[in-house]
């Protein structure tokens, strides 16, 4: 695998990278969270040789994480209101 001129250990490295650093958004303690994901999900790109198995993975961690928020607080009612 070539990617970019890179041999596999540099991509690796700069896909994780950049992959944590999507995590941004959520503060930057959640990067080197984001990163270790991405490491995971290169490491099983690099063995499987096929995105499907990564990107699969990191569907249905997104969609465990979506489904496990918690519900929003319902709003205070105004006093003098039933």
């Amino acid at each position: 695998m070539d990617l970019l001129g890179l041999g596999v250990i540099p991509a690796a490295v700069v896909s994780t990278v950049v992959y944590g650093l999507a995590f941004l958004y959520q503060g930057a303690r959640r990067i080197p969270v984001g990163m270790l994901f991405g490491a995971l999900l290169t490491a099983v790109y690099v063995l499987t040789g096929s995105m499907l198995l990564p990107v699969a993975l990191a569907v249905v961690i997104t969609c465990r994480d979506l489904l496990s928020l918690p519900a929003p607080a319902a709003p205070a009612a105004e006093p003098g209101r039933a």
